[in-house]
């Protein structure tokens, strides 16, 4: 059964949730009126773990 991706409306087969604060975080910057518990779609998911992952790149530089 298809479901909606509660970030990009995109049907989708699955939903999946995030376990990491900082990627809640920028997840939430973008789209305030999104509850965790909705989930989101794969491409949603693996976009907002990359950012979060040059996120955390970018603070190691600065704090260098």
């Amino acid at each position: 059964m298809a479901q909606q991706c509660s970030l990009c409306n995109d049907e989708v087969d699955e939903l999946y949730l995030l376990v990491k604060q900082t990627t809640l975080d920028l997840i939430r910057a973008d789209h305030p009126e999104w509850i965790e518990a909705d989930g989101g779609c794969k491409k949603c998911m693996d976009y907002y773990n990359a950012l979060d992952g040059e996120v955390e790149v970018l603070t190691l530089r600065t704090n260098l």
